[in-house]
């Protein structure tokens, strides 16, 4: 299922009135893909009803930050079957967000676009993800430093590849 805010194809008072009168802890409960791009802390909460036990790829850009935003990638990253994951920030990366998500060894498709998505710890969570094949982050207008400031914190002799290690 995909939402998308900004779009208007959903009137406003639909998803408080889902909420309100929802039959069970999730809607869908058998939903396994959840695209939600929200500009409102309101309706970012709100994808919380959608976000069942089977959810294995979450698409998820928030144009402004939550108060709350911490307390959902929590929920998120609780789902330990966790495939994919693609999230877009318009201010900076939680500060807890690699803790966050450090036990979704599930994770085979990584998508972030923040700032703060290249530090070094960012770098470093990635490179541990045991199944990881696709990694996809915002690399315009980055300067060569910042760039390879993401691999720092790789270990050398590591066995991952960084621009470095592999002439540049």
């Amino acid at each position: 299922i995909a939402y998308v805010e900004m779009s208007g194809n959903i009137a406003p008072s639909i998803l408080p009135m889902l909420e309100e009168h929802r039959p069970a802890t999730f809607i869908l409960p058998n939903l396994t893909s959840l695209t939600w791009k929200v500009e409102t802390a309101a309706n970012l909460e709100r994808c919380r009803m959608f976000l069942g036990p089977r959810v294995d790829s979450v698409v998820l850009e928030v144009g402004s930050k939550s108060p709350r935003i911490n307390d959902l990638l929590e929920e998120i990253a609780s789902h330990k079957g966790l495939t994919a994951f693609a999230f877009t920030l318009h201010t900076n990366l939680p500060d807890k967000f690699t803790d966050t998500f450090a036990e979704n060894a599930a994770i085979e498709k990584l998508a972030l676009t923040a700032p703060g998505a290249l530090a070094s710890k960012v770098g470093k969570w990635a490179s541990g993800l045991p199944v990881l094949k696709t990694f996809a982050v915002d690399l315009s207008a980055r300067s060569t430093t910042a760039v390879e400031g993401f691999f720092d914190d790789i270990s050398p002799g590591s066995g991952y590849s960084t621009p470095s290690s592999v002439g540049g």
